[in-house]
């Protein structure tokens, strides 16, 4: 968040969970609109997500950086493009490291660092209308967590 003052992005350089990827909110998005962190579409999902190298039975453990902020936003997504097998790290980094287990920092050429690059790169290139690399995460929507505006519009 702007008025947050903080960069996830170099924050998990200086910090993070052993083996964890960086999962970029400002850039998995919806890139039809100015709007913050809107709902990327499901094939940029999709591309974004096997670039992550992120199967779809793989186990995926979202946290962020204060504790219980962004993480939520991260699996709501992953729930809304039919993940099932997603949680929440309770306490995130914060409660990681203070109950003493190992971090790790990223250097600009580690795996993790440019799969997030190219994570970025292929939700560009989805909404470009460019070709996308082999996409290996398969996206099933679920209507049931995300309402439109006119469907929620009826109960106000």
């Amino acid at each position: 968040m702007p008025v947050e003052n903080r960069d996830p992005w170099k924050e998990y350089q200086v910090a993070h969970i052993p083996g964890a990827l960086f999962f970029d909110l400002d850039g998995i998005v919806d890139r039809t609109t100015d709007l913050p962190h809107m709902l990327p579409s499901e094939e940029a999902f999709a591309a974004a997500i096997s670039e992550l190298d992120i199967k779809n039975q793989d186990k995926v453990i979202v946290y962020d950086g204060k504790g219980f902020f962004s993480a939520p936003r991260v699996w709501w997504m992953f729930r809304v493009f039919g993940h099932k097998k997603v949680w929440v790290l309770d306490g995130g980094l914060p409660q990681w490291q203070a109950s003493g287990f190992n971090v790790e920092k990223a250097s600009p050429d580690d795996d993790a660092v440019l799969k997030s690059i190219a994570a970025n790169r292929a939700v560009k290139r989805v909404y470009n209308g460019e070709q996308t690399n082999t996409i290996s995460f398969q996206t099933e929507f679920q209507p049931n967590l995300f309402w439109a505006l006119e469907k929620a519009s009826d109960f106000f």
